[in-house]
């Protein structure tokens, strides 16, 4: 609402909708114009969020212009509102250029604030996320949102004990942001990738690094790598579980890598494996032929037989435990070893 009048005390009504309190005449701007006074711009943003100051990347930005009203500053109150805004995004090195620059124009419009703070190459170094969200052609983030983003990836890292300095700048952020990785996500690789490998048995970290070359030291890197899918990441955590089960039971050799993905595609959990192979351990005579009628079992599909996951294993197991079981005392036991195997009770 602009008007040109030889009188600059004089002035029309202010804009119906809102209180009157919430408006401010400056009879200099564009002839002279009604501007939001800075009580309301601080009354509206709370003072404190920097998502309330530009909450649109692309849009109308700010509360005042959602109110409908003529969405400029006053000279008065953009000095505030730039200050409060640049030193919440952390570029309070900002404010004296954008404040010539607002005043040059006699443009204080939030639009204004946002065009001008997005094309400074602090603001790019800042926020870095940004371009690569549009260089992949992912939705625009407000700036609230990518900082509340980057607090939460710290927190989840530090919760998780990872040293400070590993993964806490905005360049490191700026990966996981480009990649559109939630702070969710981040939590379970953390969880479940880097913790469920460097908290367990070392003989998980020891098939991690078997079958994917980790070392101790790439470990946490590995998981948080924003192009290593956490789908995959979560399947390898899983297959070296399958792994470090049959290894611990002294079957290593026999369960590599292919024979560990193998069970970890067919759903094989951990405890299963743990408990298969800890029945083949206990009854080894099984994997050794007892006669030329016989033929030795597959230490992988003999355990996938235990598991359930292999009909014609289970059954070979079966039988050969039968024969057994006939030569020797009977009663589902081996004479050598005085243990039952697990579901292959004879009848």
């Amino acid at each position: 609402m602009a008007v040109n009048l030889k009188d600059p005390n004089a002035k029309p009504s202010a804009p119906t909708g809102v209180p009157n309190t919430a408006w401010a005449w400056n009879p200099t701007l564009n002839g002279g114009q009604w501007v939001r006074s800075e009580a309301a711009f601080r009354r509206e943003r709370g003072g404190t969020d920097p998502a309330s100051v530009i909450q649109n990347p692309t849009g109308p930005i700010g509360a005042n212009a959602a109110a409908g009203g003529a969405g400029q500053m006053s000279e008065g109150s953009s000095r505030a509102i730039i200050r409060d805004f640049l030193t919440q995004i952390g570029l309070p090195e900002l404010e004296d250029l954008l404040y010539q620059n607002l005043i040059a124009d006699q443009d204080y419009s939030p639009q204004r604030l946002a065009i001008e703070v997005r094309r400074t190459p602090q603001y790019a170094a800042r926020f870095p996320g940004m371009a690569a969200r549009q260089s992949a052609g992912m939705p625009a983030l407000d700036e609230g949102t990518y900082i509340a983003m980057e607090r939460g990836y710290r927190e989840t890292l530090r919760a998780a004990g990872l040293p400070t300095g590993f993964y806490d700048d905005p360049t490191d952020f700026a990966r996981f942001i480009g990649a559109d990785i939630s702070v969710a996500e981040l939590s379970t690789r953390v969880q479940k990738g880097y913790q469920a490998v460097a908290q367990a048995d070392p003989s998980v970290l020891a098939s991690m690094r078997q079958f994917y070359g980790v070392t101790d030291g790439e470990l946490a890197a590995y998981f948080l790598d924003p192009g290593r899918a956490e789908s995959l990441i979560l399947q390898q955590v899983s297959t070296a579980q399958i792994g470090a089960a049959a290894a611990r039971q002294g079957f290593g050799q026999a369960a590599d890598r292919t024979a560990a993905e193998r069970m970890q595609r067919l759903g094989v959990t951990e405890q299963e494996a743990t408990q298969a192979f800890g029945t083949l351990a206990r009854s080894r005579e099984l994997l050794t032929p007892l006669d030329r009628g016989e033929t030795a079992l597959d230490v992988t599909e003999t355990a996938l037989g235990l598991t359930g996951r292999n009909a014609e294993a289970q059954q070979r197991l079966a039988t050969q435990a039968r024969r057994r079981t006939a030569r020797f005392e009977g009663g589902g036991r081996f004479a050598t070893s005085g243990q039952e195997v697990t579901g292959l009770r004879t009848t």
